[in-house]
């Protein structure tokens, strides 16, 4: 049995130490799930309907601020996870080389906070979309102590998932992908055949301002990303190309936010 047979469901086993070179067999190509699975969020679509509702943007003004977003929040995402091929470390470790071991410990802390403030955020929206899900399928109405157990399975899952070796992680970043992709796309199938086009495109322009602005909104998702791009990237060998990381990196992404803000654009 090989070695990575051997550890596909291990617990994680790697901290903050740097990963041996003996162990880093991740492939770049295993970038493009992780980074799709990561922004099928239904925060995309509010992103979108923002759009127009906040900022008074046509649909090719949508279309040039949801391809602008993710190439430029993911380029730099992938610029700094070479830095995690390189150093074979995570974000919050390498970043001592920066700041320090003790200078470390302010925007290491800040990072933290954001962490778990993106935690909560995904906890709670998919336990509300659970919720939503179980009462439109099967007629179960909300109430305190669903609202509960919903809540805390999202969490229990979070922490099981992340505690896992980083082939299972991926396995389910994978899985997650397919399955949501699905559903995207059935989404997308609807909208395409129900939307009154006529009523889209015929919208006026909003004003270059607007959709400088609505880039920023859209791209702060995946900046929040770049102190996390190493601890994808620290599995893969130091001879892993850095134009793929930073091409997958952005494919990954873009291929779900660009349909994904359309999307909500045109609900709205």
């Amino acid at each position: 049995m090989s070695k990575t047979a051997e550890t596909e469901g291990a617990l994680e086993t790697r901290g903050i130490e740097q990963v041996p070179d003996e162990e880093r067999t991740a492939r770049t190509r295993e970038l493009f799930p992780t980074w799709v699975g990561a922004n099928i969020s239904v925060l995309l679509l509010t992103m979108g309907a923002s759009l127009v509702v906040a900022y008074r943007l046509n649909f090719w003004q949508a279309l040039v601020v949801a391809g602008a977003a993710p190439v430029l929040s993911y380029g730099l995402v992938g610029l700094i996870g070479i830095a995690g091929k390189r150093g074979g470390a995570p974000g919050m470790a390498l970043s001592r080389a920066v700041f320090g071991q003790r200078g470390n410990l302010l925007p290491g802390s800040l990072i933290w906070v954001a962490r778990w403030g993106w935690e909560t955020i995904n906890a709670v929206t998919g336990a509300y979309a659970l919720l939503t899900v179980l009462d439109i399928v099967f007629g179960v109405r909300a109430n305190a102590v669903l609202d509960m157990v919903t809540l805390l399975a999202f969490v229990v899952a979070t922490f099981a998932i992340s505690g896992l070796g980083i082939n299972a992680v991926q396995k389910c970043n994978k899985y997650a992908a397919y399955l949501f992709g699905a559903f995207s796309v059935l989404v997308l199938g609807y909208l395409v055949v129900d939307t009154d086009w006529s009523a889209v495109f015929d919208r006026s322009a909003g004003s270059v301002a607007a959709m400088i602005t609505g880039i920023g909104l859209i791209a702060a998702g995946g900046v929040s990303w770049i102190p996390s791009a190493p601890d994808f990237t620290r599995y893969l060998p130091r001879t892993a190309s850095s134009k793929g990381i930073v091409g997958v990196t952005i494919g990954g992404a873009g291929i779900v936010v660009l349909p994904m803000v359309l999307m909500g654009m045109v609900m709205a």
